[in-house]
C-alpha cells in the first residue's frame, strides 16, 4: 500500500487548495490552516485534512475526494494510523458520510451541530421583516457594500484590520478550526466589505464549493460601533450579487445544535457524559449566537457529526478534539 502523509507546507500547496475548491464543505478553514497535515495516495484523487493530538488523528470534516471514493481513502488513511498507534476521530461530518463510516468503517456517531444552506433567489428582497428592517437601518446610515475585485495593498489592509479588531473584540473561550487569513489562497475566494463614513467597517469572505456549484460563508466580520444592520446588510449584498450568477447554494457552518441528537454506538453512561459535557461547553463558550443571527435568514437545516472509534470511545479523544477545535484544555 502506498500512502502519503506530509504538513500541508511540503506538498504542492496550488494542488491541495486545487482539490479543498473542488470537494471541500464546512471543513474548508480546517484544512487550509497551516497547522494542518495532509494524507493523500496516489491512486485517489483526494486528500484527508488532519492534526494529531494526543494520539487522535483529528479529521476536520469528510475526506475531500468524490463521494464515490470516500470509504475508500478512510480505510487508507485508518491503516495508516494504525501504523502511527493513533486513533481516528472525525469533526464536522456529513450526516451522508457518517451513516457510510458508521455501516463500512465501524465508528459510532454523535449528532452535534447543524450547516444551514441559503438559496441565494430568496434575498432579492430580504425574506422576513426582521431582515428587512436590519437592511434598511444599514442603508439609512449610507453604508454601502462593495465586492472587492481589484489588487489594492491599502483595500485588503484596512479589511484585515477590521478582521483582527473583530478577533481581538471577542470575549470568552472561543472555538475555531483556523487562524483567519483572508487573503491568502486566493483562488476561489470572494471578498464583500462594507463603508461607513468613507471607513471599510466590515466584511463577508466567501469559498467556492465546486461540488455544488456554491459558496461557503462562515466569516462575517463588523468593527465596533457600527450601525445596526450592517452585518445583514452585507450577507444580503453577497447574495444579491451571487444570485445574479445563477447561484442557488451558500452554505454556512458548523453551526452548534441546542443538545446533542442522535446518539449511535454509544453506551448509556457516555451518551449521558456526552450529553453533559456539551451543554457545558455551550454555556461557557456562549455558543448561541451563530444560531441567533442565521435564523433571521430562515435557513435550511442539515446536520453534522463527530466520529468515534466504535468500542474505543478514550477521554483523550475528547481531549484532543477540543485542542483540534483550539478549545486549549488541559488533559
Amino acid at each position: 500500500m502506498n500512502q502519503l502523509t506530509t504538513t500541508i507546507e511540503c506538498l504542492d500547496r496550488s494542488r491541495v487548495v486545487e482539490l479543498v475548491r473542488k470537494w471541500g464543505e464546512v471543513n474548508t478553514d480546517g484544512i487550509l490552516d497551516q497547522t494542518t497535515q495532509i494524507f493523500s495516495v496516489p491512486h485517489i484523487e483526494g486528500l484527508i485534512g488532519y492534526r494529531v493530538e494526543l494520539g487522535n488523528a483529528v479529521v476536520y470534516g469528510d475526506p475531500v475526494c468524490a463521494p464515490s471514493e470516500k470509504v475508500a481513502l478512510a480505510k487508507e488513511f485508518e491503516a495508516y494510523c494504525k501504523t502511527q498507534k493513533m486513533v481516528v476521530i472525525y469533526i464536522i461530518v456529513s450526516e451522508e458520510f457518517a451513516q457510510m463510516a458508521f455501516d463500512h468503517l465501524s465508528f459510532s456517531l454523535i449528532e452535534f451541530g447543524r450547516k444551514f444552506i441559503l438559496d441565494p433567489a430568496h434575498y432579492i428582497e430580504p425574506k422576513t421583516s426582521l431582515l428587512r428592517k436590519k437592511v434598511r437601518q444599514s442603508s439609512r446610515h449610507e453604508v454601502t457594500i462593495h465586492e472587492y475585485t481589484e489588487n489594492d495593498p491599502t483595500i485588503e489592509k484596512s479589511i484585515e484590520d477590521v478582521a483582527h479588531a473583530w478577533v481581538k473584540a471577542r470575549k470568552g473561550i472561543q472555538i475555531y478550526l483556523a487562524e483567519l487569513t483572508l487573503f491568502a489562497d486566493r483562488i476561489g475566494k470572494r471578498w464583500f466589505y462594507a463603508k461607513y463614513q468613507d471607513k471599510i467597517v466590515g466584511v463577508a469572505l466567501l469559498n467556492k464549493l465546486e461540488s455544488q456549484e456554491g459558496w461557503l460563508l462562515n466569516n462575517v466580520m463588523v468593527a465596533k460601533d457600527t450601525p445596526s444592520g450592517v452585518s445583514e446588510h452585507l450577507v444580503v449584498s453577497a447574495l444579491q450579487t451571487i444570485e445574479k450568477e445563477q447561484c442557488h447554494f451558500v452554505l454556512i457552518g458548523p453551526v452548534p445544535a441546542k443538545d446533542l441528537g442522535k446518539m449511535v454506538g454509544l453506551n448509556r453512561l457516555i451518551i449521558l457524559l456526552a450529553s453533559w459535557g456539551f451543554r457545558a461547553i455551550r454555556k461557557v463558550c456562549h455558543l448561541d449566537g451563530h444560531e441567533v443571527f442565521w435564523d433571521k435568514f430562515q435557513p435550511e437545516h442539515r446536520s453534522s457529526y463527530l466520529l468515534f472509534p466504535k468500542n474505543r470511545f478514550r477521554l483523550s479523544s475528547v481531549f484532543a478534539l477540543l485542542r483540534a477545535l483550539n478549545i486549549n484544555v488541559k488533559s
